[in-house]
């Protein structure tokens, strides 16, 4: 599955975020980018996309913000979120 519309905001601190990304390569879903709000990309994009939690998946289309985890259940993937 390609989301190549979206950006999963993440940290290296944050459990749910090492998890999420995990989930991702083993469903082979590819999305935009990863962007550690650590870094110098992040440092830009955070308060450009104001992030206040994590893990967020955000649509660059209408950077509209989704912050929430991903599960695997009976082989789907569902995501638990809460729209921003």
């Amino acid at each position: 599955m390609n989301l190549e519309n979206i950006i999963m905001f993440s940290g290296p601190s944050c459990g749910a975020c090492r998890t999420m990304k995990h989930l991702l390569e083993e469903e082979d879903i590819t999305i935009n980018k990863i962007v550690d709000v650590e870094s110098e990309e992040g440092m830009e994009l955070v308060p450009e996309y104001r992030i206040r939690h994590l893990p967020t998946f955000v649509n660059t289309k209408n950077h509209e913000q989704i912050v929430g985890t991903l599960k695997k259940t009976n082989d789907l993937v569902i995501l638990n979120y809460e729209e921003v």
